[in-house]
């Protein structure tokens, strides 16, 4: 999902890295209502960076209850790293 187009213009300009793992609360449709933040490491804009990133362009289908309706479900995704190369 994420492109080296997506590294923060000011984390660039000031050569920092850091993560941001995130946790995504997902609809009964599959949309995505909201993200936060589980873990950061260095400049916050990593964070903002990462949610508008999963907000944008991650898809899911619904999770499915025992009787296979859809029901709200969370997402945590894994560390997402910038790191400059």
């Amino acid at each position: 999902l994420f492109t080296y187009t997506d590294y923060p213009l000011e984390a660039l300009n000031k050569r920092q890295e850091g993560s941001a793992q995130l946790m995504l609360l997902i609809s009964e449709t599959g949309a995505i209502e909201s993200c936060q933040v589980v873990f950061t490491e260095g400049a916050p804009v990593f964070e903002s960076m990462g949610c508008q990133v999963l907000l944008e362009r991650a898809k899911f289908e619904p999770a499915l209850d025992l009787r296979g309706k859809p029901i709200r479900s969370s997402y945590v995704s894994p560390p997402i790293r910038f790191v400059m190369r």
